[in-house]
């Protein structure tokens, strides 16, 4: 950006609502779902190269909608989740070879946040399925990457937004219809806390401080951040941020964190 004549090229895809871009290790290719709001059509993801601004493939499931998505920090391997309406499912795609190696049922609807430990070994995955008349419909899978089988099924309800602390050591997934968080070690695969937050909060995006001693999760019901003890595994504090409070993001260098708001 700080580039004297700097500008943003526009790239044409083959399919409507890019959504989410992963920039893969190494950064030649980008990686990009496209977004159906829930209509279940889109069955795509798109791979930029990030040298010649070219779609170079898009990867079929054959099932449904790819979502959001996580890169293993020990092989060349991208997991995405799957908005179908259907059905639950994870896709496991080689970012070297750029082909879908295995797509994975899940207990779940609607998969998610992908979560991957830092031995590569595990990949929790969240599922936002709803259904009003059958209730809550997936909470958080454990899939043994290399077995390419799902090992337990933890949490209750629909545990959708996840994120793992920064030594790897826990992973806190929002369960946001049941008002908790819950908290898993990621070495024994045990729930080890559900960190209760306000009525019908909805707890969605969260965040881990570099140090990991808090974490933030928007409180997207009654706009607010919620500030989690993460060595007490509780809820210590709730910061008025707006309407439907969604993300945190923490700054790199100072003490600092900037919150959305979908609402505002």
């Amino acid at each position: 950006p700080e580039k004297p004549g700097f500008g943003i090229k526009l790239v044409k895809t083959d399919y409507v609502q890019p959504h989410h871009p992963w920039i893969a290790p190494g950064m030649r290719h980008d990686w990009i779902n496209f977004q159906s709001e829930r209509k279940g059509d889109h069955d795509a993801i798109g791979i930029l190269d990030s040298q010649t601004h070219k779609f170079v493939k898009y990867i079929k499931n054959g099932i449904n909608d790819p979502f959001h998505g996580a890169f293993s920090p020990t092989e060349d391997l991208l997991i995405s989740g799957d908005i179908d309406l259907k059905g639950g499912h994870v896709h496991l795609m080689d970012t070297n070879t750029l082909k879908l190696v295995a797509s994975i049922k899940t207990t779940g609807k609607r998969t998610r946040d992908i979560t991957i430990t830092h031995d590569g070994r595990y990949a929790f995955i969240g599922h936002q399925g709803y259904n009003p008349k059958k209730g809550l419909m997936g909470s958080v899978d454990v899939l043994d990457i290399k077995k390419r089988k799902i090992v337990a099924s933890l949490g209750e309800g629909r545990c959708r937004s996840g994120k793992m602390s920064n030594n790897g050591k826990v992973v806190f997934y929002s369960c946001d219809r049941i008002d908790y968080i819950v908290a898993i070690d990621t070495k024994t695969l045990k729930v080890i806390g559900k960190i209760k937050v306000p009525k019908k909060s909805r707890p969605f995006n969260i965040t881990f401080r570099a140090d990991d001693k808090y974490a933030y999760v928007g409180l997207l019901r009654i706009g607010k951040v919620g500030v989690i003890d993460v060595d007490q595994l509780k809820l210590v504090k709730t910061l008025k941020s707006g309407k439907r409070t969604n993300s945190t993001y923490i700054h790199p260098y100072v003490p600092l964190a900037v919150v959305t708001n979908d609402g505002t």
